[in-house]
């Protein structure tokens, strides 16, 4: 089943046998942004016409947002766009973008997932939310499979 089918985070939550806690993490740090990244993004936000598709945003947007961010650790993660990750028929789909750890396999070979960017479909926060709440127990299930 894709992550796309779950519809809401109880689904997910009563499939995975998961107890939903909430937890104020966020911590913000500020970093030097290079004038050229800036420049660059500004044209593509003014010059490109981004409401047209999905593809639109993440290609002129989302990624050199998360790769002017990625340079940082580059050594230790690896920045993957649009890769399918197939645990088994309950849990497969596409994140837009992910971020896992560096494999001792190398770099083409999926490590343990850090971040998942997923696109909610319809502008529906709560399918959304369920969406990428599968989306994430399928990352952790990776995970496992992995380390195992």
């Amino acid at each position: 089943m894709a992550f796309t089918d779950y519809k809401n985070l109880s689904m997910v939550l009563q499939k995975f046998h998961i107890t939903y806690t909430a937890e104020n993490f966020v911590k913000v740090n500020t970093v030097d942004i290079h004038p050229f990244f800036l420049e660059d993004f500004s044209f593509s936000k003014s010059h490109m016409d981004t409401k047209v598709s999905e593809y639109a945003i993440c290609e002129s947007m989302v990624y050199p947002i998360l790769k002017e961010s990625y340079k940082r650790y580059a050594e230790r993660v690896v920045l993957w766009s649009h890769r399918l990750v197939q645990y088994d028929e309950d849990l497969s789909g596409t994140p837009d973008y992910s971020v896992a750890t560096l494999s001792p396999l190398g770099r083409i070979v999926f490590g343990s997932p850090v971040l998942l960017l997923v696109e909610a479909k319809r502008n529906d926060f709560t399918e959304g939310w369920g969406q990428c709440a599968a989306a994430s127990m399928k990352s952790l299930s990776v995970v496992s499979r992995v380390s195992r």
